[in-house]
């Protein structure tokens, strides 16, 4: 039986696509890093410019080392990681990194964990796991059983750092549990570490010849990258509300 699209989805439509991919991902990553300098220009319920512009450089600069060490090189890739950075990692305010540069504050026991409550301290500590677990960790399984069932077609599916990454998120998260105020730090190191893997993996099934139509393959990969980026974009709104 023959495959056909809906006209609205042609593979001429793609292609021409394809020749503004490159100026399709400038605004996506000028729209990411204007959110974030907004968010990061509120500091003490005012706005400052130059707390805007050093957030966004910061921000820019964390996503920039990340992108080349794990091996991206082309702009398309960048503008994925800046999506999956969007739609996953929360921001680090000043206000926050001010405070818990007084060691005293940041390594100060919960109050449930210094009183021996520690049914209590995981009850309040979970929640802030749970959402990586039900959002992320899904993804990341996936992404793990697509690989393995194309491991003959890709010729270099297993990365030994994503070992490394994922039990250095575990060993956080267990670190975090008798520290509150290091909570929103761990959760920006392990979600930043897991849209690595994710980033990675994603790259890596790209270069894997798929099964499907490959019509039906790119606009499925537009498709979830858009969803993500409208993720991330009312997250961030929703923060600046």
């Amino acid at each position: 039986m023959k495959f056909s699209l809906p006209s609205f989805l042609n593979w001429d439509i793609y292609k021409k696509l394809e020749k503004v991919r490159i100026p399709f991902f400038c605004l996506l990553v000028i729209a990411g890093i204007t959110l974030r300098a907004l968010q990061y220009g509120r500091y003490n319920n005012q706005y400052d410019i130059l707390y805007s512009l050093y957030g966004a450089f910061l921000c820019e600069l964390v996503t920039f080392t990340v992108f080349f060490l794990i091996d991206g090189r082309s702009f398309s890739q960048l503008g994925r990681l800046h999506i999956l950075y969007m739609a996953f990692v929360p921001t680090i305010t000043y206000s926050y990194m001010k405070r818990i540069m007084d060691f005293k504050i940041a390594f100060e026991l919960r109050e449930d964990v210094a009183k021996g409550k520690w049914p209590a301290a995981i009850a309040l500590w979970y929640p802030d796991l749970s959402r990586i677990i039900q959002l992320m960790i899904p993804f990341i399984i996936l992404l793990v059983m697509a690989i393995r069932m194309n491991k003959s077609k890709i010729k270099k599916t297993y990365f030994t750092w994503y070992t490394g990454v994922l039990i250095a998120c575990v060993v956080l998260a267990f670190v975090s549990l008798p520290f509150a105020n290091l909570t929103n730090l761990v959760l920006y190191i392990i979600r930043l570490g897991l849209v690595c893997i994710i980033w990675k993996m994603w790259e890596t099934l790209r270069k894997n010849k798929s099964l499907e139509p490959t019509a039906i393959v790119s606009w499925a990969e537009i498709f979830l990258f858009f969803v993500l980026w409208l993720k991330g974009l009312v997250e961030s709104l929703g923060v600046l509300a």
